[in-house]
């Protein structure tokens, strides 16, 4: 088993995005903000989805990175080209 460090954070960062654009669309368009229409966005509230958008992204990013590194590394491990450490506890 392969662990990474600082793997919390970056579910923290999407799930964080995540809660701002929900907040955000909700404030913004108020109950539509659930439901599926075409009603045209204000300024604000397009600038707002913009960068909450962006957010996500970044978050989406970092758990596919996170992902692609920890494949890559189970790879070499497979195949003994890299040796895992094993951390000692202080008993």
């Amino acid at each position: 088993m392969l662990y990474f460090r600082g793997e919390v954070i970056i579910y923290l960062v999407y799930l964080a995005a995540l809660v701002v654009r929900l907040a955000l669309d909700l404030a913004f368009l108020g109950p539509a903000a659930f439901s599926i229409s075409s009603a045209p966005l204000s300024g604000a509230s397009l600038y707002s989805a913009m960068a909450t958008d962006v957010l996500l992204t970044f978050g989406v990013g970092l758990l596919l990175g996170r992902a692609a590194r920890l494949a890559i590394r189970y790879g070499r491990t497979s195949r003994g080209e890299e040796q895992v450490q094993v951390a000692r506890t202080a008993a």
